[in-house]
């Protein structure tokens, strides 16, 4: 269990509310400009970025919707959305280098 090992799942200490559901959709919403940084310093092209970028809003969506609702679907969906979202930006990085 994470909480017996004191790892914290939720980025606010009080737990399953607004609060933690607003801190993951800015997390959200930052990861789209982070995406954007490997091709503002050269290191890949358009094609990465915009990967990046798309599925940077396709991250948006479900954390919105979490925050609106508060339901452990909408959670579930952002988590699954987070599954897809690191390997296909790490794969478009590599096959779109500058």
């Amino acid at each position: 269990d994470y909480a017996k090992a004191g790892f914290r799942l939720l980025p606010s200490r009080a737990g399953r509310n607004r609060s933690s559901a607003f801190i993951t959709l800015l997390y959200a919403l930052f990861v789209i400009p982070v995406g954007m940084l490997p091709w503002v310093f050269g290191v890949v092209g358009e094609v990465a970025m915009g990967t990046a970028v798309v599925l940077g809003l396709v991250m948006v969506i479900p954390a919105l919707r979490l925050f609106r609702s508060m339901e452990i679907a909408d959670a579930r969906r952002l988590m699954f959305a987070s599954f897809l979202y690191l390997p296909i930006v790490q794969l478009a990085y590599v096959l779109d280098k500058a």
